[in-house]
């Protein structure tokens, strides 16, 4: 996880804290970022495939979006700022008029967090492997955070296992991800109280190394090549970025 400035407490010994420095850019001067960088939504901003309970650190390589609309979430995000594009992965394949689908326990519980236990969000993916990838609204009515079943409306189209379930606000198109580093943590210094943080380095180009990519809690290199390319296609748009990514060399 990411430490903060200033750590609280008296002076002595303490359990340690581990943090793992993560490379997700080929070269030494890998990263154009944007001046004066931006800011994170912390509350609209978490990494469910992070070791619990550091879902508060966004790792590098999280895909992140910007904010445009409240759409869709519990909590109300803020505009202009960026949270992140996937909340999770679902975790089998899905027909069309299927009522249900199951994601991780930390996604599900994501889900609840940042859209209530019912609400309605984006499913991002296509009905066959390497199919068109599409987006449907899903609205769903209950969640269970330990088995990770949610409850929904009829599908408008089937989806495969791996597809995302992303937010309606605009972040759920990713344009950037977090740079190289220790991770960006979105809490004060409590570690409880999540809070909108700086961004000081956004990244708007650079040569990725896309297995280090993520895109919920289903790792990149398991993801169909339609999702793997629909990624790569919104991080090298006219919408974001103008990333390169090492697999295509």
């Amino acid at each position: 996880m990411s430490l903060p400035g200033l750590v609280p407490g008296l002076p002595g010994i303490r359990a340690p804290k581990i943090a793992t420095h993560k490379i997700v850019f080929y070269q030494g001067d890998w990263l154009s970022g944007l001046a004066l960088g931006r800011t994170i939504d912390g509350n609209n901003a978490s990494d469910p495939s992070n070791t619990s309970p550091d879902q508060i650190v966004l790792q590098p390589g999280l895909l992140l979006g910007l904010i445009s609309a409240t759409t869709g979430d519990a909590i109300t995000p803020v505009i202009g700022a960026y949270g992140a594009s996937v909340i999770d992965n679902i975790q089998a394949n899905v027909a069309a008029a299927a009522t249900s689908m199951t994601l991780t326990a930390a996604g599900a519980t994501e889900l609840v967090r940042r859209f209530g236990l019912s609400g309605t969000f984006s499913l991002v993916g296509p009905p066959t492997a390497g199919g068109t990838v599409a987006t449907q609204t899903v609205t769903y009515s209950a969640v269970n955070t330990t088995t990770g079943v949610v409850t929904c409306s009829a599908l408008a189209a089937a989806a495969i296992a791996g597809s995302f379930v992303t937010p309606r606000d605009g972040s759920g198109i990713p344009i950037t991800l977090v740079p190289d580093g220790y991770g960006i943590l979105v809490t004060d210094n409590d570690f409880a109280t999540r809070i909108t943080v700086q961004n000081p380095i956004l990244p708007i180009a650079g040569v990725v190394d896309p297995t280090k990519i993520i895109a919920g809690t289903t790792s990149y290199s398991s993801l169909d090549v339609s999702l793997q390319n629909w990624i790569k296609t919104n991080l090298s748009s006219l919408a974001g970025g103008k990333f390169v990514f090492a697999d295509q060399y």
